[in-house]
């Protein structure tokens, strides 16, 4: 008999979690218009959703997310430096779904859909356990799937909103602070306070893994979270077997953490610091922390215009309102927010013990602190480390918390009403909340999206039957990799997509900056259209493909420069609707073979080790970043700047260094000082234009360039002007003997 109720309870239990992942898919179905949509063409195709669609295309073709061998040309993109092996859980996830299909658009598509019942069944079981009922925990779980944060966003942040850990780290927490926390026993016995064989304790140990290998935002504030919740526990409890229980699950996920930093570690032993990439200073905590005011009002696109048009007269008068006006709670988490923090104000023997109520309070206040603009998370960032910075992204905790709260007062109050309006109110919650959260932006341009990768795929097809297979190609513009400033209209991440269509061809783009490779590029990129034909055709590229968008111009004047040289037309995409065509592509094959018909194979080699060995200028320190003017690029320095010029063959090259240098007020004196020459330059008001003829011997050079000049008056500009460089080149001669 308990056997047949038990099976009862089970299937009950089941039927209740298949319902709310049928739910869930239904409800996507709906919000996201996916009837629109081809499976095989991402449903984002620009910005940072084209970082992932890179990351999936790479796992579903076998290739290791450290070295993407078609990428990154001549060399090959290694991401140790950014690294992407702390989302490994999601990584492999899609790699288990690859085994059934390569079309990495179609695995992309699939997982973010696959999302909404991840998570809405994460959330119902964490509900379930504390004894929620079914109808209150699936209400809150179908709400919290669909956050406006996830809706809006779409593919563009693809891990980060597939939260379904999120859950399971507030569960962890609120062990943390109850009368049974994992992983120590009631009583210490001798000088062993752990026990790591209960049930609580194995599932405690296995959610810390997973927090911490889906990606170091959310293991962060866990980490904070569960803190927090221990130090809770400990008052609450009159004990420290909480805040020993918090520290040691803290320890268990920056365990995982280290270990899965291992290889981007070893490989900084090896070949030292990058600090070019991922650069962060503290004040971006203030541009991306958490706004209280965006978290309650309604989202952008909201289906009633005047709550749109209340949402956009605030984000038109607040100052700088980013990645925080997509923090939108809707309005049934809204309602429960305010009321959690409401019931800090309850004097706390009003607050019942034995339940999670209280506990959610103080992680929901918790979270309000550290991510709020000026909180703990600025200070954090301005006292440890700014390493994280988006500190609006705990959104999703506080969005859970919420609607976790929302469903245990749900229980409390439903029983209250009359019989016959008791079964209305969750549904009407429920289709209230969801109209409400499911933003008219949160449907993808199909359409666009079609267009544009139907272009892209034809576009790369023919460049693939113009070259033959594994031949290199060099884009231009040059666009650093990762996190650059767009170049035009090129998005940062736009020279992806050649390669996102393409199966044999490597592609310049994708050199991780401040590494080998990388510097070359860009000088080569800058260097007149007949020079970088010859540069690029003897280093070993196929072609040349320019993106119009990064130009301002259009690509008019290098266009025109190549077709001077090469003689001959490009390749060009079809162009999107009305728009004109922006990629072309330039043979460099009739080129390369007029160049090469009277060299031996021992000239050839000659000739290219020259092209990929030239001497490399890098803006090592006191420089700002570049900018254009009329008369061409130029960086400012703030009085003492220091240059490094390398030499990367194994003998001696004379190069130019032509550069024209100015005073922020002149006249002014420059020095310059290094162990490759020394000058003194005087600056006058219409600048200095200097041609430095220099032997370069193998190796790393350091110059230094300073001036005691007076900085430039420039009121609105908070930096130091002292002096300016402005069409700086680095150009090599030839080799020259030891």
């Amino acid at each position: 008999m308990n056997i047949t109720a038990s099976r009862r309870s089970a299937f009950k239990e089941l039927a209740i979690y298949g319902g709310v992942a049928a739910l869930s898919l239904v409800v996507a179905v709906w919000v996201l218009r996916l009837r629109e949509a081809d499976p095989h063409v991402p449903f984002s195709y620009g910005g940072d959703a084209l970082f992932y669609d890179m990351e999936v295309e790479t796992v579903a073709q076998g290739h290791s997310i450290f070295k993407l061998p078609r990428l990154g040309a001549p060399g090959i993109l290694r991401t140790y430096d950014f690294p992407l092996q702390f989302e490994c859980l999601h990584l492999l996830i899609l790699k288990a779904m690859s085994a059934f299909s390569g079309d990495w658009a179609l695995l992309i598509n699939a997982y973010f859909i696959l999302g909404f019942p991840m998570i809405a069944l994460s959330a119902l079981a964490v509900m379930r356990r504390f004894s929620v009922s079914p109808a209150a925990a699936a209400t809150a779980s179908v709400l919290y799937c669909f956050l406006p944060s996830r809706l809006l966003k779409g593919q563009g942040h693809l891990f980060l909103d597939t939260f379904f850990q999120v859950p399971l780290a507030v569960l962890i927490a609120l062990w943390a602070s109850g009368d049974a926390p994992p992983l120590v026993r009631k009583e210490k016995k001798r000088w062993c306070w752990f026990e790591l064989g209960r049930p609580r304790s194995v599932a405690a140990l296995v959610i810390c893994a997973v927090v911490a290998t889906s990606g170091v935002y959310y293991a962060f504030f866990s980490t904070w979270l569960i803190l927090v919740a221990g130090i809770h526990g400990s008052r609450k409890q009159r004990s420290s077997r909480n805040i020993v229980a918090a520290l040691a699950m803290i320890g268990v996920i920056w365990a995982v953490v280290a270990v899965e930093a291992a290889p981007t570690l070893a490989y900084q032993i090896r070949h030292g610091a990058n600090p070019a990439v991922v650069q962060r200073a503290p004040g971006e905590a203030e541009f991306h922390g958490l706004r209280i005011a965006q978290l309650l009002l309604p989202i952008e696109g909201h289906r009633l215009g005047i709550l749109r048009r209340l949402k956009e007269r605030y984000n038109r008068t607040a100052p700088l309102p980013g990645e925080s006006s997509l923090t939108s709670l809707g309005i049934v988490g809204a309602v429960a927010f305010v009321a959690l923090l409401g019931a800090q104000l309850v004097p706390r023997r009003t607050v019942p013990a034995n339940e999670p109520g209280s506990a959610l309070a103080t992680l929901n206040l918790a979270a309000v602190l550290l991510g709020t603009i000026g909180g703990f998370g600025s200070l954090f960032a301005l006292l440890v480390s700014p390493a994280v910075r988006t500190y609006c992204r705990i959104n999703v905790f506080i969005a859970f918390i919420s609607l976790f709260a929302f469903a245990l007062a749900s229980d409390r109050v439903l029983p209250l009403l009359r019989s016959r309006f008791r079964l209305l109110v969750l549904p009407v919650v429920l289709a209230v909340g969801l109209t409400d959260q499911a933003s008219l932006l949160a449907v993808p341009s199909y359409q666009q999206a079609r267009s544009e990768y139907a272009s892209d795929g034809a576009f790369v097809r023919r460049v693939e039957g113009a070259v033959p297979p594994q031949a290199m190609i060099f884009q231009l513009p040059y666009q650093p990799f990762p996190e650059a400033t767009p170049v035009g209209r090129m998005g940062s991440y736009d020279p992806l997509r050649p390669y996102l269509h393409s199966r044999t061809l490597r592609w310049s783009f994708g050199t991780i900056r401040g590494r080998e490779g990388d510097d070359w590029i860009s000088a080569i990129s800058q260097e007149p259209p007949a020079a970088l034909v010859e540069t690029v055709s003897a280093a070993g590229f196929a072609g040349i493909l320019v993106d119009r968008y990064g130009y301002s111009d259009g690509g008019a004047e290098i266009e025109a420069g190549l077709r001077a040289r090469l003689g001959a037309e490009p390749i060009s995409d079809s162009g999107i609707g009305p728009s004109p065509p922006h990629l072309t592509f330039w043979s460099l094959a009739g080129y390369e073979a007029a160049a090469t018909a009277r060299l031996s194979p021992a000239d050839r080699e000659r000739r290219q080790r020259a092209a990929l060995d030239r001497v490399i200028l890098r803006w090592v320190d006191g420089f700002y970043g570049p900018e254009r003017g009329p008369g061409g690029p130029f960086r400012w320095c703030s009085g003492v700047g220091v240059v490094e010029i390398e030499n990367p063959a194994p003998v001696a090259q004379q190069a130019t260094f032509a550069m024209t240098l100015f005073a922020g007020r002149p006249p002014a004196t420059l020095y310059i000082d290094g162990d490759l020459l020394r000058r003194e330059i005087a600056l006058p008001r219409s600048g200095a234009p200097l041609a430095l003829e220099l032997r370069v011997p193998p190796g790393r050079h350091i110059l230094y360039l300073w001036s005691e000049a007076q900085p430039a008056s420039a009121p609105l500009d908070p930096r130091r002007l002292v002096w300016r460089i402005e069409n700086a080149r680095l150009e090599t001669a030839a080799a020259a003997q030891p």
